[in-house]
């Protein structure tokens, strides 16, 4: 289990951060 963990941890690092820079993108075009 603590490898699978380790494998996922980035997975969902990666997913938040694309998350957070696609709604950073959406606000900085509707302003």
């Amino acid at each position: 289990m603590p490898s699978l963990e380790w494998f996922a941890e980035p997975v969902w690092r990666r997913t938040a951060v694309a998350l957070l820079h696609f709604l950073w993108q959406g606000a900085a075009v509707a302003v």
